[in-house]
């Protein structure tokens, strides 16, 4: 595995988590659909969930505050490209 394909995996994985988190009430059913979409394969995208999960002691919620600061950090980097 290479690492452009680590962060791949490492980035789908955390916006399939944040999808289930703020939207899955009836959009995505379920894996099957990311699975397709993003090319990993069920068990693995599984494996990887639970690892973001555990280390982030599954409290996936950030306060608005902390959001802010993160997109106006990203916004700042994507301007610098």
């Amino acid at each position: 595995m290479t690492l452009n394909t680590s962060y791949f995996r490492l980035f789908t994985s955390c916006l399939v988590l944040a999808v289930k988190f703020y939207e899955e009430a009836g959009f995505i059913k379920n894996d099957k659909t990311y699975e397709r979409v993003i090319q990993i394969s069920i068990p693995l995208l599984v494996d990887f969930q639970l690892e973001i999960l555990t280390t982030i002691g599954f409290n996936i919620f950030i306060s608005e505050e902390t959001f802010v600061a993160y997109r106006d950090q990203f916004l700042s980097l994507a301007k610098l490209q």
